[in-house]
Formats: structure tokens, sequence, C-alpha cells
């Protein structure tokens, strides 16, 4: 009977949407994570110094030369040297060559004054500066000026987080060494986008793909792929096979960093491998979305103002809601190999495109014909760039011949984005 419900109601369907409609019609309070409030017995407009730890990694802003971590708080002192212990979850605004020290092709000389930190989520640091005047003591902002870094910690997690950072470090190295693709390849698989030029962004949000560097369900649907099709190759027993499936997507995850957008497509993945193993067939994926949703809402409400939350959720329901009923319509007239992708896309540009209006004041439908032209290309880049990485760790004289490859691929994606960015956009 409980299977039955789950596969054939439609209440979760309904329970989400009516959330979804008191959460964003302001009826009721704001939703607030209680982590983000910060309780200290110092005045916070006193304090020039915070400790703690880092929860995030960092993304660098396009308005200003500027990085944004999440930050939890330990101790805070305040100008006269007094010290109080404090707790909750801030968000640190770091100079750029604070956190790019280590970073290949930057000038170590220019952290000199302010300090520099390997800042990732798991690493101890002492940060001076102050926060920006607020009434409320949710979801702070504190300005960094100097910092000193102390010991990751000796637990086994710890000893993990600090290995994780020097992996996406490595891996850095390694791909700024393919120039202009290595710099798109690393925002693509991990979401950093430091070396990607902000002209090549631009291009991909005016032609209506920004979705393709921000990580999301893609990115994760690809690893899953790869996951699934080396389980089958390598484990006979279906249990085993998902459960290396679900290790995989959750060391990819952790690797990539918990943006909203690919929570949302873990939580979508471990729900169906986990209705999988219980033995549930045919389950309805905007069941599994719904879900998704409810629970994604109990582990970090305050996600619900993040575009990415909002533009991953909306576009997938739009999918899931009305590709096929359009696709049904195009493939009279059109092969169904263009018409179920050129579906897609419209269901999910046409669900999102209020929400960009609304965040954004621009939205640019060109995007529905060019998700459907470059995104196989991407997915094929991307391929590619895993396959070299492994080749290169391994045979690192392939390096040369992966560099020439990999740009001649990112030569045709450019090409591609910069052509449909000249379409016109709707820009309030």
């Amino acid at each position: 009977m409980v299977k039955k419900f789950f596969l054939k109601t439609n209440s979760f369907i309904w329970a989400t949407i009516i959330c979804a409609l008191l959460i964003y019609s302001n009826i009721f309070p704001e939703l607030k994570d209680k982590s983000l409030k910060v309780n200290s017995l110092i005045d916070l407009k006193d304090v020039t110094e915070i400790s703690g730890k880092v929860c995030s990694s960092p993304v660098k802003m396009n308005s200003s030369e500027k990085y944004s971590v999440k930050f939890m708080l330990s101790t805070v002192k305040s100008k006269n040297n007094t010290v109080s212990s404090a707790n909750g979850k801030i968000t640190l605004f770091l100079p750029s060559q604070m956190v790019e020290a280590f970073f290949p092709g930057k000038l170590y000389s220019s952290s000199v004054k302010t300090g520099s930190v390997l800042c990732d989520t798991g690493a101890n640091v002492t940060f001076n500066g102050k926060f920006q005047a607020k009434n409320s003591s949710y979801d702070l902002i504190f300005y960094a000026t100097s910092c000193e870094q102390h010991s990751w910690g000796n637990s086994f997690f710890d000893k993990l987080r600090y290995l994780k950072s020097l992996l996406r470090l490595k891996l850095k190295r390694l791909l700024f060494a393919w120039g202009a693709s290595g710099a798109l390849l690393l925002a693509l698989i991990t979401g950093m986008r430091e070396y990607t030029s902000n002209s090549l962004k631009d291009a991909f949000r005016k032609a209506g793909l920004s979705h393709i560097l921000a990580l999301s369900g893609m990115h994760l649907s690809l690893f899953g792929s790869l996951s699934s099709f080396f389980s089958k190759k390598i484990f006979g027993n279906r249990t085993i096979r998902l459960f290396f499936q679900f290790f995989a997507i959750l060391i990819f995850v952790l690797f990539a960093g918990f943006s909203p957008s690919l929570f949302r497509a873990f939580l979508c993945s471990i729900i169906s491998l986990f209705l999988t193993l219980i033995g549930f067939k045919d389950v309805k994926t905007i069941n599994i979305l719904s879900v998704s949703f409810l629970i994604h809402l109990v582990i970090f409400p305050g996600d619900y103002k993040n575009a990415g939350f909002m533009l991953s959720y909306a576009a997938l329901f739009g999918i899931l809601v009305f590709s096929e009923i359009i696709n049904l319509k195009l493939k009279k007239f059109i092969p169904e190999i263009i018409s179920s992708p050129l579906s897609a896309s419209f269901s999910a540009q046409t669900f999102t495109s209020f929400i960009s209006l609304k965040l954004f004041k621009a939205f640019y439908p060109i995007g529905i014909i060019s998700s459907v032209v470059v995104s196989p290309l991407v997915n094929f880049f991307i391929y590619s760039g895993l396959f070299l990485i492994i080749l290169c760790l391994i045979f690192p004289f392939f390096s040369d011949l992966s560099f020439y490859y990999m740009n001649f691929l990112y030569k045709i994606i450019e090409w591609l984005v910069v052509f449909f960015s000249k379409a016109k956009g709707v820009e309030l």
C-alpha cells in the first residue's frame, strides 16, 4: 500500500506546489536558517577579529575582486582586545590576493600584507576586518582585511578535507597548463571560474547558457552515467553496483561543493538510487523532485532565496510537466532526435524565464536553441577532459597533445557561444 501510494499519488506534487506558493508569496515570515544567526557577548559592530572554520569553497564574485565564502564562528575579538566565544554561520568577503596566493599564474607577493589562506571547507583561520552594518543578526557579512591560517586538525575528517583541498589545488595547476580550455573545464567540473574570462562568461549568459557554467544536475548526471557504466563492467551484483554509484556521486559532490543546484541533483540521485535498491520500479521522477524539494528546505531552509535553487527546481519541473507534451507535437514535423532535446530546452527556458526577469532583469530566449546545439558538445568536452586528466596523471608526456586537442574543442564551443550570444534578449 505504501509502495502504491508513493508511485501513484500526486500528494508530493501538491505539497511542493503549496509550499512553494506560501514561501514565495510572502504571506508568512521568510524561512530562516538558524545556523545563520550569530550569537556573541560582544556587540558585532565592535568586532575586529573572528576565528573559526571555513565551511564552503570560495566563489569569486562577478561584481568585484573579492571572494565569498561561508564561515562558522568559534570566537570573536573586539577592538579593545576583549575575547568572546561565538557561534553562527556568516558570509566572508575576502580580497582576491588572499585566496589566490597559492593559485597557479597568480602573484604570491601581492598577498604579503594581507596574508594568504588555503581557503576551502575545513580550514581553521583567524580573520581581521569588520562586520557590515546590519540591524539583524541573521546572515551577516564580514569584510576581511588580513588572515592567519591554523592547523586543519588531526581527526580523520580534518585530514580528508585537507586532502580534498590539496587535490583541488593540484587540479587547478594541471588544467592551468591547458590554457583557456583548462579554465573552461575547471569551471565545468568544479564550479571554479577564476580563470574563465569575463567575456566568455558574459557570452554564455547572453546565449542563455548560464546553467552550463553553474554546477547542476547536468554535471552530476554525467558523472553518474560514468559511475553506472563502470559499475556494470566491474560488479555483477546489483546491490553493489548501486552502492558504488552512490559513493561515486557522493565523492563528486564533496569534491565540487554543495551548491544549491548541485545539492538538488544530489538529493534526486540518492532518492532514486534508494528507491531502486528497495525494489520500487517506475517511480515518477516528478515525485522524486517534489520529495527532494521538501527535504532540501528542511536541511537548508535559507536556500529558497538562492537563484540557483529556484532556477534548478523550476527548470526540471518544467521539463517533467511539459516536455513530453510538446515533444508529441513536434516529432510530427521534425525527427525525434531533435524534437526531444528541443522540447526539454523550451520547457526549461519557459519555466525559468519569469525567475530570470525578476532576479536578473533579463531573459535570453535564444537559450532554447543554443542549449540543444551547445550542450552535447560541452558533454563531449567534459568526457574528453576527464579522460585526458587521468591519462596525463599517469603519463605526463601526453600533456602537450592534450593541450592542442582540448583547445581545438574549446575554440568550437567558444565560437558557437559567441554566435548565439549575438541574438537579441529581453532586458528590463
